[in-house]
């Protein structure tokens, strides 16, 4: 059996597609209801409508491509209305333009009505938001994303009127943020700039893996890796340039390789996720990805997954009973702060495993009833596929692959009838998607769900 459903996940894995769906589970706390996302026939249309202005303003912006995200701008203010962001409308417009042509080749879009008077929300936590090493990281997060939430099927765009312009947007975050005034890079206008935070908000990782601050600081970092070029390599993507992310010296120079350590690297100037003012394109890789991240965000209403639910949940490494058959040792590992307000007490219980191997969880019961058996868990590049049991029964399969860290969000994987005092719920290893590095498995926790 176990052999079966490895080798069905493997076929599976192997089938191209547009998109990959890893949700095979649906959640009883956090159900996906239609998404307000606009599907229309795909074209091979490339270019954005030109701005254009009517009668009644300026013209909306709506491409023709197969998916298409409505895009909501959200001024933000001080909590006694100070610091209020102001919208130039032409330049979100230039913006959007230029957002809906880099992403074409992935077949999604960005709609945005200029003449729609954009919100306003008060709240000095979000309005001072900088990047994730800032202080206060993770209030701020939790706040920007209840105000998003208010948003559903839509990209939320907050413009601050007293934040940092460091970057924030990740696929970890539910809106991307641009400062008010943001314009220029080198002197030139950044007609990127959005596109490039909407590129972190689909999954996309910067081509840099650190920011050195020189030539001879990058060349240092090469040396420490044996001269492997793959330190510089941020993405993990075949088609994207090792970037020795040196944008403080070479930003704005204009050079188009640069000699570290004996060896010339072409920079990787026109890619969208790259700091470099030409940055205008999309690779092949970047696309899938961002189709990948795409639909996983639309089956919650553009949100990104997390297991902080609304219900009394047991953390997997206070439930963990006992293993069997080829389990690792397993281990408490911390989540990056950056992203890590997604785990439950920012941490998952890591298990180095193979098929085979066996965990189990003790779970308390609080009264006889029927339960919605719900597991929180985490998806990551060298994860397997699992089996839940409840009880010695099984049932729900689920793939815990993904291109990236991230959250399953909550998974009812059975419903059952249960008596006071405890239940053991299984999770089998029975194998592995044919793109995951391994068969590891991480669980978050577990919760029972009363029905009715």
């Amino acid at each position: 059996m176990r052999r079966l459903l490895a080798a069905l996940l493997i076929v599976l894995a192997g089938c191209t597609s547009s998109t990959v769906d890893l949700d095979v589970s649906t959640s009883v706390l956090d159900l996906p209801t239609t998404t307000t996302t606009s599907v229309v026939a795909a074209t091979t249309t490339t270019e954005p409508p030109a701005t254009t202005t009517t009668e009644q303003g300026l013209e909306p912006i709506v491409p023709d491509v197969a998916s298409v995200i409505p895009l909501r701008p959200v001024l933000l203010s001080n909590d006694g209305g100070g610091d209020r962001a102001r919208l130039d409308p032409e330049q979100m417009l230039a913006w959007v333009n230029e957002a809906n042509r880099v992403f074409a080749p992935s077949r999604i879009g960005f709609s945005y009505d200029p003449n729609e008077a954009p919100d306003e929300v008060s709240s000095t936590l979000v309005n001072e938001m900088s990047g994730p090493g800032s202080a206060g990281w993770t209030d701020r997060v939790v706040r920007a994303n209840e105000i998003a939430a208010a948003f559903p099927g839509e990209l939320v765009v907050f413009v601050s009127g007293a934040g940092s312009d460091d970057e924030v947007g990740s696929l970890h975050l539910d809106f991307v943020m641009i400062r008010e005034g943001a314009t220029d890079l080198c002197g030139e206008s950044d007609t990127g700039l959005l596109a490039h935070r909407i590129g972190l908000y689909l999954g996309l990782p910067h081509t840099y893996s650190a920011v050195n601050d020189s030539t001879a600081e990058a060349a240092d970092a090469l040396s420490d890796a044996l001269q492997d070029v793959a330190v510089f390599d941020g993405d993990g993507f075949g088609d994207t340039l090792p970037d020795p992310g040196i944008h403080p010296e070479h930003a704005c120079s204009g050079e188009e390789t640069v000699r570290v350590g004996g060896i010339e690297f072409e920079l990787p100037r026109t890619n969208i996720m790259s700091h470099y003012p030409e940055r205008s394109q999309l690779t092949l890789e970047q696309a899938d990805r961002a189709r990948w991240a795409l639909e996983l965000r639309r089956a919650r209403q553009m949100a990104s997954p997390s297991n902080i639910v609304g219900a009394d949940v047991h953390e997997a490494q206070d439930a963990l009973s006992g293993t069997s058959g080829p389990c690792g040792l397993a281990s408490v590992e911390r989540i990056d702060r950056s992203i890590g307000f997604h785990w439950i007490g920012g941490d998952h219980l890591d298990v180095p495993s193979e098929e085979g191997c066996v965990l189990e969880f003790e779970i308390p019961v609080p009264e006889p009833g029927t339960y919605d058996v719900v597991a929180l868990a985490t998806r990551a590049p060298d994860h397997g596929a699992v089996e839940f049991m409840v009880d010695g029964e099984r049932f729900a399969l689920e793939d815990l692959y993904a291109p990236v860290l991230v959250t399953t969000g909550a998974t009812v994987v059975g419903q059952t009838t249960l008596d006071a005092g405890s239940v053991v719920i299984g999770v089998d290893v029975v194998g592995t998607n044919a793109r995951s590095l391994g068969s590891s498995a991480g669980i978050d926790g577990f919760a029972l769900v009363p029905v009715g």
